[in-house]
């Protein structure tokens, strides 16, 4: 047994003595009378003593133990105890089950010549095939989903970031043409569940569309609870008016002009290609006027393609009716407070009985969450994916791997034929893995080797994380340095992470491009509001 023994100076209550390096405190589970351990930390007893009282690892799960005399009544009780799974957690679905053959190890081991031929490839494939192909999102009014709370005086600058952040994510939606009638937008990764919050108040009023929060953690849906005891109220635009503004600009290759059809290469103005790519720099425009209306929003700013707000939303078939807007229904609570989350059963609404036509407009609970892991998610077999005209992927800095996921979750077969589009804000690309991730192929073509693809990954950090060096190093050879010196060496590091970032990046766009998307990146806010600022925009063609 690990640790050590470790007495207090004064113990209110019961309290187990063994002394956790991990978290440098005492255990805090409670223990027997006349004992000092705890039953997972108890010692375990000598061989002349009694065996009944023996701890055992847990055949369920080995990383906690039991007593070996009560182990049928902690069978039936045990958190890891396999339970009935619902019809949409299929293991492994979107995680191949592939070996790696050449195994990360850290970026220091690599030799330097290495490093810098890496390096030098990033930096070539980049101007190759990514540079000028990251269009950056031109400015926009707070998104009046996120102005109400946006505008709060006692709201901290931080916080305001990550609504900064959340607006220009729903305005790029729109513009791609992802808000839609009877849709069902799925955020992967949901954690709290912040994003699919305000896409039920921008998109789900009055419309027939719901939200579906996925993550694998049990989290508190303290903004599921929030959305349910306060249905959204904003109108959210026409069909007519979502579908024919997609932002050609957004999902074009700007040599071939991938994804644009004929008819919609009539109704854009013929740019100057030097305009459609914008800087990466995009000047900053909150409006948090709440005297505002909504035409004066629409009318504020030009799109960036030639194209006004006030053409790219029909405010005029806008629905205003705020007695239409209430379309929840109040349903049963879970345990959590919302819809029942590990049970393929789906909670219908519960409303008054009325006439025919009004039980056929019921509406089911506008945000369902299921906690299921990415790597496991059948998203066609979903219920409420299943009851929905249109599929939409949202996801806001969604980690590594799971971006992987995600992607072959929203490009399986049995979505195809319902997925309009997904908008992925990506982030930490150093926790991706060479098997797991879904462009390794693409990668390969452009001359990246599975060793190159580990240096990648660890090269990636540098634009955000610095260089990796341990702060006595970093001064060191900074001291030895000029000034000027060593901010040119971190400003080069860190284009260096940023474009390995883009990188991986565009190979996940070319990986949508081959199944049936435009695709494109794009910079939805500037590197003041977020250093990942990319996002993944994909249209179903």
């Amino acid at each position: 047994m690990s640790g050590e023994e470790k007495t207090p100076a004064a113990a209110t209550t019961p309290q187990c003595q063994f002394f956790v390096q991990r978290k440098k405190r005492l255990c805090r589970m409670t223990v027997k009378p006349g004992r000092r351990y705890c039953g997972e930390h108890q010692p375990q007893p000598n061989a002349e003593a009694d065996q009944a009282d023996k701890r055992i690892p847990c055949p369920n799960d080995p990383k906690h133990t039991c007593y070996a005399s009560k182990l049928l009544k902690h069978l039936a009780i045990c958190n890891a105890r396999r339970t009935e799974q619902p019809a949409y957690i299929v293991h492994n679905i979107n995680a191949p089950e592939a070996v790696d053959t050449c195994p990360r190890l850290p970026l220091s081991s690599y030799p330097k010549d290495a490093l810098a031929n890496v390096i030098d490839k990033v930096n070539h494939l980049y101007v190759k095939h990514v540079e000028g192909r990251i269009t950056a999102q031109p400015p926009q009014p707070i998104h009046r989903a996120v102005l109400p709370e946006f505008s709060e005086e006692a709201r901290a600058e931080s916080s305001r970031r990550h609504l900064r952040q959340v607006s220009a994510l729903l305005w790029a939606a729109e513009r791609a043409g992802l808000a839609t009638s009877r849709a069902c937008y799925v955020e992967l990764g949901a954690g709290k569940g912040q994003l699919s919050y305000y896409a039920a108040h921008a998109w789900c009023a009055n419309t027939g569309s719901r939200v579906l929060a996925v993550d694998r953690a049990p989290l508190r849906h303290k903004r599921d609870n929030k959305l349910r005891s306060a249905p959204p109220t904003h109108t959210a635009p026409s069909d007519n008016a979502t579908e024919s503004r997609v932002s050609n600009v957004d999902l074009q290759d700007q040599q071939g002009k991938i994804g644009l059809e004929d008819n919609q290469l009539k109704e854009i103005d013929k740019t100057d290609a030097k305009k459609l790519s914008t800087p990466d720099k995009i000047l900053k425009s909150d409006n948090i006027s709440s005297s505002e209306s909504t035409e004066n929003l629409t009318n504020s700013k030009d799109s960036g393609n030639g194209e006004t707000l006030n053409n790219i939303f029909n405010r005029d078939k806008i629905l205003t009716n705020s007695e239409n807007c209430n379309v929840i229904c109040n349903s049963k609570d879970g345990e959590d407070g919302i819809s029942t989350t590990e049970t393929n059963d789906h909670i219908t609404a519960n409303s008054k009985v009325g006439n025919e036509e009004t039980d056929k407009n019921k509406e089911s609970e506008v945000a369902v969450r299921i906690r299921a892991d990415l790597a496991h998610l059948a998203l066609e077999a979903v219920p409420v994916v299943m009851e929905s005209e249109a599929v939409v992927g949202l996801a806001k800095h969604l980690c590594g791997v799971a971006t992987d996921y995600a992607l072959r979750c929203m490009a399986a077969p049995g979505v195809a034929s319902k997925s309009r589009g997904l908008l992925l804000a990506t982030c930490c690309h150093h926790r991706a893995e060479r098997p797991l991730y879904v462009a390794h192929q693409e990668l390969q073509e452009l001359g990246i080797s599975a060793e190159e693809f580990n240096i990648m990954l660890g090269i990636v950090s540098w634009a955000t994380c610095g260089d990796g060096r341990s702060r006595s190093r970093r001064r060191l050879q900074e001291a030895q340095e000029t000034q000027r010196q060593a901010a040119g060496r971190r400003q080069e590091r860190e284009e260096t992470g940023r474009r390995a970032k883009a990188l991986l990046d565009w190979g996940r766009v070319l990986w949508l491009r081959a199944r049936g998307f435009h695709a494109a990146l794009r910079h939805y806010v500037p590197r003041d509001v977020s250093l990942e600022n990319v996002a993944i925009v994909a249209v179903r063609r």
